[in-house]
């Protein structure tokens, strides 16, 4: 089983390839995939950079080079509920774009906007982030997640998106990602630690939490990786 692993920036890989041990390296399209192993299971790692462009050219690498069997998606995003704190996580159970006409993806290919997680790798990453999150006294969702070409900064914007589309966060690869997954018929997984809240004033919270976000989030991925059966 090989899992293919990406994140948005540096420092949501570096800490993993940190963790990892690699043993051979390729350049594609700019971006470095470091083949190795982490927690005992077969990787390659990436950063994809930011965007939905970005993300959905280093998913199809990861597949059509690599032979990935599974991608998991990890990085931070912004909280669209009033519930959810800076550090909490949210395991997606589906993403969608926010910044594309309603109803395109439906009535052409693929014919769906909503881009569904692989079920047993949503139980699986609820139950060991749980365990992460809980014995910092935060806390693990499963929810919707939407993607869009744009950094969402004030809570206007994000409460519409919550309204519109029930998200419990916002960043802008994962439905790029999932989308690429799906029409390969790929399970995949995304993983979003909250780096920035509801309320106004999101690019200093961000700022603040983001170290912490990404060092959260490979402790997800080795967790994750760990209880995996293959």
């Amino acid at each position: 089983m090989l899992w293919g692993i990406i994140g948005a920036m540096d420092d949501e890989i570096d800490l993993l390839r940190r963790k990892a041990i690699i043993k051979e390296e390729f350049v594609r399209y700019g971006c470095t995939f470091s083949s190795g192993t982490l927690e005992g299971k077969s990787v390659i790692l990436v950063c994809c950079g930011i965007g939905k462009v970005n993300a959905a050219i280093c998913a199809d690498t990861l597949i059509q080079s690599f032979g990935v069997d599974r991608i998991v998606h990890v990085g931070v995003a912004g909280s669209l509920r009033p519930d959810l704190e800076c550090l909490d996580v949210v395991v997606a159970v589906d993403a969608v774009y926010h910044d594309m006409e309603p109803g395109v993806l439906i009535d052409y290919f693929p014919h769906c906007d909503r881009f569904p997680c692989d079920p047993g790798l949503v139980s699986l990453a609820s139950s060991v982030c749980s365990a992460i999150t809980a014995s910092q006294g935060r806390r693990t969702v499963t929810g919707h997640l939407v993607s869009g070409d744009q950094f969402i900064n004030d809570r206007t914007t994000k409460e519409r998106l919550h309204e519109q589309f029930q998200a419990a966060c916002v960043e802008m690869e994962g439905a790029a990602v999932a989308h690429v997954a799906y029409v390969n018929q790929l399970p995949f997984l995304i993983l979003r630690t909250i780096s920035d809240s509801l309320r106004d004033g999101a690019i200093l919270e961000y700022n603040r939490f983001k170290p912490l976000a990404c060092e959260q989030s490979s402790r997800m991925v080795c967790a994750l990786l760990d209880a995996s059966e293959d």
